[in-house]
């Protein structure tokens, strides 16, 4: 068993290790019902290949500081598999992160 990898659970959800782009692994919910991958502001700010999105930033001059971006040419990588995933939109994590109890950076969904 020292060969697997951990998969966690809180509730129904399924949780990965993702790494993305060589990033140390981030936490990404598997979800079947989005057909595409979405990530945490705070996981697009951690990631250099993304940029800024002027389409999902706030016009509230409070939230201004907190731009998203979108993650172009993206590869996931989990348990020695890579994905490429292009793009991964962001998208607030909070809800799954309190419900968990565990930093959720996102969400990983399926292509269809």
């Amino acid at each position: 068993m020292k060969d697997y990898t951990a998969i966690l659970s809180s509730g129904s959800d399924l949780i990965l290790p993702l790494s993305l782009n060589g990033s140390p692994p981030m936490l990404f919910v598997i979800d079947t019902a989005i057909v595409t991958s979405v990530a945490s502001p705070g996981a697009g700010y951690e990631l250099t290949t993304g940029h800024k999105d002027a389409r999902f930033e706030s016009r509230d001059m409070s939230a201004i500081r907190d731009a998203t971006y979108t993650i172009e040419n993206a590869a996931l990588s989990f348990a020695g598999v890579s994905l490429k995933e292009t793009p991964i939109y962001p998208f607030d994590t909070s809800r799954f992160t309190d419900d968990s109890g565990m930093e959720i950076s996102g969400m990983l969904g399926l292509k269809r």
